[in-house]
């Protein structure tokens, strides 16, 4: 098996997940569908935490893709803990006998859930198709091609001589610019 380096399979594996979080990220702008946010949210969690793991193989641009990534996560967070904090209500909605004087305040609080998942949701929208600023796709994309070509620290036990096995022969040919 060809071996690479940890820095060059560090930036084929996060230039994967960078490509998934893109893709799930149109479809979920395009369709709205609530599983698309959800993939969309897992996607983001899976790039995340993979430009940390390797961020001494990669380099000190993983920063500003990290950054973006965070607010992302942020918003995303707060259409799932809305989606949450809803279906618990439902439940309890269920339980709660007809009539029983807890009922309104289960309804007031289930339509906040909805109008704050509407916010978040609108929020995303304006994040990812650059509603006063550069589109998300774009920022997210130039920040991770940067951290994907800058050299990688020269703290990182991680950087340069160490290898790992791949399938790929070619390593090189997966570190295209997203």
């Amino acid at each position: 098996m060809p071996q690479e380096t940890t820095g060059h399979a560090a930036r084929r594996i996060v230039h994967r997940h960078a490509a998934l979080f893109l893709a799930r990220g149109k479809r979920a702008v395009e369709h709205g569908r609530d599983e698309e946010l959800h993939a969309l949210r897992i996607a983001g969690k899976q790039l995340r935490y993979n430009l940390e793991f390797f961020e001494s193989a990669i380099g000190p641009q993983a920063g500003t893709a990290l950054g973006l990534l965070s607010h992302a996560q942020d918003v995303l967070g707060h259409v799932a803990d809305a989606d949450a904090f809803a279906l618990l209500l439902r439940d309890l909605e269920r339980d709660v006998p007809p009539g029983d004087a807890r009922l309104p305040g289960i309804a007031s609080l289930l339509a906040g859930c909805a109008a704050g998942r509407a916010h978040a949701v609108a929020e995303f929208h304006a994040l990812w198709t650059g509603a006063g600023h550069s589109p998300y796709p774009d920022m997210l994309a130039a920040a991770v091609a940067a951290a994907l070509e800058s050299p990688p620290s020269s703290s990182g036990a991680s950087g340069g001589a160490a290898t790992t096995s791949t399938r790929s022969p070619n390593a090189r040919e997966n570190r295209s610019a997203l």
